[in-house]
């Protein structure tokens, strides 16, 4: 994940350049300490979560405490938290269950999910997924880099498909959340916050 990181950091500082934000974007990685590197005063716009390790392990740091802290700081602003694509980080447990609770206490903060399209294959992953409190979850439409599938699996796995199959087992109540975006797989995964600051991105209900 060390690349992704560095790809990460390295869109932050471009978005920046860019667009010159008025609130930051924060980046907290599985290798810090959860550490939050702006004040109090300064709510960011978004905060991008790396929550596991590269065995699939949940970070250290990612514990109720944490997000105490950052419910404190900021739960007066609009935030919108992402759940980047780490090994097992969309539908582990605990990373659920922190979702959860944010969705019932920080209402305006916004909860969006990364991940590869060969992350949610089975029909345990579908069901979990739909009864996530997602808003969003940005699907690149490739296996997981290392994953090894012949290439009729390759051919089945897409994310119409996986679309196809969320409809299915969608709660009445949960309306049409989450919303699933395809991220094409020559597209590098991006940090910003909105899928229509993304023309390459497209949306998928």
């Amino acid at each position: 994940m060390e690349a992704w990181t560095r790809l990460t950091e390295r869109k932050l500082t471009e978005g920046t350049r860019q667009r010159s934000p008025a609130r930051p974007l924060l980046l907290v990685t599985a290798e810090g300490m959860g550490e939050l590197d702006t004040p109090s005063d300064d709510p960011p716009s978004a905060i991008h979560l790396e929550t596991t390790h590269p065995d699939g392990e949940v970070v250290e740091w990612f514990d109720d405490y944490w997000w105490m802290d950052v419910i404190k700081r900021w739960e007066k602003h609009p935030v919108a938290i992402h759940i980047l694509p780490t090994p097992g980080a969309l539908l582990h447990p605990v990373v659920l269950h922190h979702l959860e609770m944010l969705f019932r206490v920080a209402q305006r903060w916004r909860r969006v999910g990364h991940c590869y399209v060969s992350d949610v294959i089975s029909d345990e992953d579908v069901q979990r997924l739909a009864m996530s409190t997602y808003e969003e979850v940005r699907v690149i439409d490739a296996f997981r880099p290392g994953t090894l599938r012949s290439g009729a699996e390759t051919r089945e796995v897409k994310v119409e498909k996986l679309i196809g199959q969320l409809m299915r087992v969608r709660s009445p109540f949960s309306g049409s959340r989450p919303v699933l975006i395809r991220v094409p797989a020559e597209v590098q995964p991006a940090i910003d916050t909105t899928a229509a600051e993304r023309p390459e991105l497209v949306a998928a209900r």
